[in-house]
């Protein structure tokens, strides 16, 4: 009987054993243990997962980069051609392969008003980030100049990330850790727009993130895609046909995607196009961001989207043919954007990026409200009709082409004008108001060529005196005098430097 309780009891204390041990698997994922055991004559061991990055300083010495390590100067006064570079190495110094994704942090950046008076500006907006790689060390560059022309190609902060894969040193053949040197400079171009005015003194604090997931490498008894969905740290997950872009969620592509890919109005999606292509557009009910935050020099790309009714569309980068909104809000922050776009009834806010067609870049009837901070502009631009008139708002950008206020309010506060800036309607019948406050305003030819049946806001001087008096110049900087286009004495004119500048 004794030992009919000791052996009960044995029992029992071996099955709570197995219980307890189960209990402690559940809800773990096997590419993260570290412990190992035995089993006959088989060692089972889990793979670990661990990713290094170190930094190489002054005396040439490699050290781990850690949340306070300081790889940018401090205190450094941002001018144009102030150059840092950050020499780095990305490390696999764990058991399986992994793929990682480096990028440019910014944090405690504050706004300032520039010289030429415009508000809101960031010390960021006027970097470019470019880096250099290689499998073995990168040696110092001595000039700056040479650490330009070896990054190359370069990118805003927004847009910069590296992205790659390593393996575990034991590999022959595969790379198990990369150098970087991460190139920032601010280009010699950048004039008086960075330049601060007042006691707000612009400032930013620069890092960088790693952050690191398995890779489909290692292999089990069906191949080696056990991990192929694995995402990398914030929820990304690579993507490669439209059935994976349906829902809620942050996709890179793998490959491209020839299929249409539909959002619906209760998704919130951000897409990277990694490089690849969306070739048969996209349809966003929903809102949606887009991006490519490959660091080829092929930017990914996307042949049509159509941003639908309550719809919010959001461009960072990438290359984009022809974007279509119908009573939505369409953000452009970045890209390249090509061909004639439409903004029906929409609200359109443009920060950045690069717009061009060969004819009008807009073709918009439908009272549309267009708000201009910055970017370029190779197109005539063009909004609203008579039934229709649009808002426009221009703040800032450089406009190379025609800017033609035919139809509605236009408000010009700054920005760079290459070409004219003009109201094309008929006597009699003047459906447009444009007032200009600030910019530069760099035409000096006769764009007109339709007589006195057309008005001129600048740049007709065969009939000056000719003036619709819809419009006011109040500021800005003109290549010839403006004096016989202001009307009810709206400024003053002195010269400065080649330019004709007005002032309330």
């Amino acid at each position: 009987m004794t030992n009919s309780k000791h052996t009960k009891r044995a029992l029992l204390a071996s099955i709570l054993s197995v219980v307890l041990c189960c209990a402690m698997l559940i809800g773990s994922t096997f590419a993260w243990f570290t412990d190992s055991v035995t089993s006959g004559n088989n060692k089972i061991v889990a793979g670990n997962l661990d990713v290094e990055l170190e930094y190489r300083n002054q005396e040439g010495k490699w050290n781990p980069v850690t949340e306070t390590t300081k790889l940018f100067q401090e205190d450094a006064l941002w001018e144009p051609g102030h150059t840092e570079v950050v020499y780095l190495r990305v490390k696999n110094a764990g058991t399986l392969a992994l793929k990682y994704q480096l990028a440019v942090t910014a944090e405690n950046e504050t706004t300032f008003t520039n010289a030429l008076g415009k508000e809101g500006c960031r010390l960021s907006d006027y970097l470019v980030f470019g880096q250099v790689e290689s499998g073995t060390e990168i040696a110092k560059y001595a000039t700056r100049e040479e650490a330009w022309a070896a990054a190359g190609d370069t990118l805003g902060l927004s847009d910069y990330t590296k992205e790659s894969e390593l393996y575990p040193e034991e590999i022959d053949g595969k790379p198990s850790e990369q150098y970087i040197a991460l190139v920032v400079y601010m280009p010699t171009e950048v004039g008086n727009e960075a330049n601060y005015r007042g006691d707000a003194v612009p400032s930013i604090d620069l890092g960088v993130n790693l952050v690191a997931t398995q890779y489909t490498y290692e292999t089990d008894s069906f191949g080696n895609d056990y991990d192929a969905d694995a995402v990398l740290p914030g929820g990304w997950q690579k993507v490669d046909s439209a059935d994976d872009i349906s829902g809620d969620g942050k996709y890179i592509l793998s490959t491209d995607i020839t299929e249409t890919v539909t959002l619906n109005p209760e998704n919130n999606a951000v897409i990277d196009l990694n490089g690849k292509n969306l070739t048969n557009g996209l349809t966003v009910n929903g809102n949606v961001t887009i991006m490519d935050n490959s660091t080829g020099e092929e930017k990914g790309t996307t042949n049509g989207i159509s941003a639908r009714k309550d719809a919010v569309l959001t461009i960072e980068s990438g290359t984009h043919t022809k974007i279509s909104s119908s009573s939505a809000t369409v953000v452009i922050n970045g890209g390249t954007i090509t061909g004639q776009n439409t903004a029906g009834h929409s609200h359109w806010i443009i920060n950045d990026g690069h717009f061009s067609s060969t004819g009008t870049l807009f073709n918009t009837t439908q009272g549309e409200t267009i708000e201009i901070n910055g970017g370029t502009f190779d197109g005539i631009m063009n909004f609203g009709n008579k039934a229709n008139p649009a808002t426009v708002t221009i703040n800032g950008g450089t406009f190379n082409s025609d800017v033609s206020a035919t139809y509605g309010t236009w408000n010009i506060n700054d920005g760079i004008f290459n070409g004219p800036v003009y109201a094309s309607v008929s006597k009699g019948y003047e459906y447009a108001t444009c007032h200009i406050s600030g910019g530069t305003f760099n035409h000096t030819g006769n764009k007109c060529g339709h007589g006195d049946s057309h008005y001129m806001f600048y740049g007709n001087s065969s009939n000056p005196q000719n003036y619709y008096q819809g419009y006011t110049i109040t500021g800005g900087s003109f290549k010839t005098d403006p004096t016989n286009y202001m009307n009810n004495n709206s400024g003053t004119v002195t010269e400065s430097d080649g330019y004709f500048i007005v002032s309330k």
